[in-house]
């Protein structure tokens, strides 16, 4: 339960932004949205990879979110090409060699 409320502060929970009732309870639902989907794309998207997966949402967001990449779409492909100036480049050779 701890590690939800240290995760919550780290993604905005910390303060609220505004003085009214309305705008901070939007603020809180959407902070509450993002977390959760943080959660869940650990859970499901990085089974496989548990060292990550465990990783503090700000670790997680700066590893993970913050990708220089750029998205491509060329006869009839889409490709995701990672800049290979990243801190983590992909591992496998073929992820490689996509390297823009």
């Amino acid at each position: 339960m701890e590690d939800r409320i240290r995760e919550g502060k780290a993604a905005g929970l910390r303060t609220f932004p505004c003085r009214g009732w309305e705008e901070n309870n939007a603020w809180l639902e959407a902070v509450l949205a993002a977390a959760d989907l943080v959660c869940w794309a650990k859970l499901i998207c990085f089974a496989a990879m548990p060292s990550l997966a465990r990783r503090e949402i700000a670790a997680f967001r700066y590893r993970v979110l913050q990708v220089a990449a750029q998205l491509t779409r060329s006869a009839r492909r889409t490709c995701l090409r990672i800049d290979c100036a990243w801190r983590w480049p992909p591992r496998s050779p073929k992820a490689s060699a996509a390297c823009a």
